[in-house]
């Protein structure tokens, strides 16, 4: 039976990263996974992104190329009726208090519905609001987005073996904050990986507290 699964993109390519890895998770056969992200034994799965106003031009090739190796279509846009399990990427504190306008509070422990939060909120964690997530362990439910579809693995070492002197180049996005980024989980990477060259950079902004300097200083105080 068809299953209808709507990755919702709450913003312009907010996030959108991480639906590869949401995607491989529905796919996934692994016992561990909530019940919320195991799709039925007879489910053909139809993944649809949109609305498609917010999915750019570069997304949608790469979802494209996704869709050889995936376990069911993907369809840029939304579905014609209510799907039958929606994940909307991405909610923030805000949308989890009564005077936000369009607040998810109703909508919480919704067993078709889930939401990817991009901060930690008092309250949020426990039996009442089963139906959200966030994207660290350092939660009590979480998905790690770090799956990329196969071509962008496939390319990334072509070019690698192409240019084998070029120096990979990591990056950490989004503003210096203790509840948004662990910088000090970065240790073990560059300690296992000491005899490797390679750069890491981070992206935010001074406005955003988190110039290089200081986060570098951060990583080796830690």
């Amino acid at each position: 039976a068809i299953t209808e699964v709507y990755l919702k993109a709450a913003h312009h390519d907010l996030h959108s990263e991480t639906f590869y890895s949401f995607i491989h998770h529905l796919c996934s056969c692994s016992k561990q996974k909530s019940s919320l992200w195991v799709l039925r034994a007879d489910a053909v799965p139809h993944f649809y992104v949109g609305p498609e106003k917010y999915i750019s031009d570069g997304f949608k090739k790469v979802l494209t190329e996704f869709n050889k190796t995936t376990c069911g279509p993907i369809i840029i846009g939304k579905p014609t009726k209510i799907a039958d399990l929606t994940i909307t990427t991405t909610t923030y504190g805000g949308q989890y208090t009564e005077g936000f306008p369009n607040n998810v509070l109703k909508k919480l422990n919704h067993t078709n519905l889930i939401f990817i939060c991009h901060e930690t909120v008092n309250g949020v964690e426990g039996v009442h609001s089963k139906n959200v997530f966030w994207l660290t362990p350092r939660h009590s439910r979480y998905i790690v987005p770090t799956f990329f579809p196969p071509t962008i693995v496939e390319k990334s070492i072509e070019r690698l073996h192409r240019n084998p002197n070029k120096v990979p180049i990591f990056l950490v996005l989004g503003s210096f904050d203790s509840d948004k980024r662990n910088v000090a989980s970065l240790k073990a990477a560059l300690e296992a990986h000491r005899d490797r060259q390679f750069i890491v950079r981070f992206l935010g902004g001074q406005s955003a507290k988190s110039d290089n300097e200081t986060l570098a200083n951060f990583v080796n105080d830690s």
